[in-house]
């Protein structure tokens, strides 16, 4: 009955010190330190890297080992400090020693936990240390419902993917690959690069969703841009920004205003802009440039109005066309060389002019008729 008794009181107690140890908080910040683990005074088995250890008062030294039987008997633990010695009475377990040290002061009144990686033959170990005081309990594993989960998924998981139990990366939505490395687009960015989960980041001189639209800056005007600054025009458009319109044929002495329509130059006129303009016109002759006239044979002037007659017509005869004179009155011939006399000169006279007869020596009169 007293054996049972003091079974029960242990386990209250325990109970009583474990939720009291869960419930309190480190008072200073953890650092990290190193333990060993040491079987019945032999060499240290193994050592590992606690990131997230108490700092300790002095080399602790603490008893535990899994699913060991307890001697209800009531033993005498003693517990070294670096300040005094303290003796306590407690339950003792019968049990293979192991030892783990640490290297650095721990306040008093502090609690804390280490979770320590399995190694055979200790799986899991976890120390529970309540330092009250000068005095302190131990508590061994088997004691403490905790465990050390050990997976860290090397060299770690990307953009906010977790570590599973089998270290396998579990990635956010929008990344994938081994360690979550690659981000995911709906479809590939054509002119771009893939940089945020479902945004393509575009090079220069592109945009759109899937960087598939290039820009032009200005805009084209006449045409659509399919290339950075580069447009391609409407067949009836041309030049930068396909703000210049296409004549067919193009305008000869004019520009192209409007496609197919051209406006002239001063002196021009016609569809192309390549007809000349006389003002007035060319009689006889063709306009060939502005104001200038090409005559037809047998004529000149700056219109071509004006006859030519070679020999020119003689005694101020008119010439009224190519080569054909308008004599004057009492003259004949085809250039009004010859003088008419109305009455003929008689006896070897000559008509030297309109009924005026050079006679002979030897004759006279009017139409030398009288010798």
């Amino acid at each position: 009955m007293a054996a049972n008794a003091a079974a029960l009181e242990f386990r209250a107690r325990r109970k009583n010190l474990l939720n009291l140890a869960l419930k309190r908080d480190p008072i200073l910040p953890r650092i990290k330190q190193g333990i060993s683990f040491v079987h019945d005074g032999e060499p240290p088995e193994a050592h590992s890297a606690v990131d997230e250890s108490p700092p300790a008062d002095s080399h602790i030294n603490t008893i535990s080992q899994s699913h060991m039987p307890v001697d209800e008997s009531a033993n005498t633990t003693k517990i070294s400090s670096n300040k005094d010695s303290t003796t306590t009475t407690s339950s003792t377990l019968k049990i293979k020693s192991t030892t783990i040290s640490t290297k650095s002061p721990i306040p008093a009144k502090a609690a804390t936990s280490f979770s320590i990686p399995p190694i055979i033959p200790l799986v899991g170990v976890t120390i529970l240390l309540l330092v009250c005081g000068a005095a302190a309990i131990f508590l061994p594993t088997f004691l403490l419902s905790l465990q050390h989960d050990d997976y860290s998924c090397l060299p770690g998981c990307w953009n906010g993917g977790t570590c599973s139990p089998q270290n396998i990366c579990t990635c956010l939505s929008g990344y994938s690959g081994d360690r979550c490395q690659t981000t995911i687009c709906n479809q590939t960015c054509i002119n771009g690069v893939c940089a945020d989960p479902y945004q393509c980041t575009c090079q220069a001189g592109w945009n759109g969703t899937y960087c598939d639209q290039p820009i032009c800056i200005p805009q084209c005007v006449n045409g659509n841009c399919t290339g950075p600054n580069y447009c391609t025009c409407d067949v009836t458009y041309t030049g930068y920004l396909c703000l210049t319109p296409v004549c067919s044929p193009s305008c000869v002495h004019g520009y192209c205003t409007s496609p197919g329509h051209c406006t002239c130059n001063t002196g021009w006129n016609g569809t192309s802009c390549d007809q000349p303009i006389c003002s007035p016109s060319c009689v006889n002759g063709n306009c060939t440039y502005p104001n200038v006239c090409n005559c037809s044979t047998g004529w000149t002037g700056s219109t071509c109005s004006t006859p030519i007659c070679s020999p020119t017509c003689m005694h101020s005869s008119n010439c009224t066309a190519p080569n054909t004179c308008v004599c004057s009155s009492g003259y004949n011939g085809s250039y009004c060389q010859t003088p008419i006399c109305t009455s003929p000169c008689q006896n070897g006279g000559n008509c030297t002019a309109p009924s005026v007869c050079t006679c002979p020596t030897t004759f006279n009169g009017s139409v030398c008729e009288f010798r």
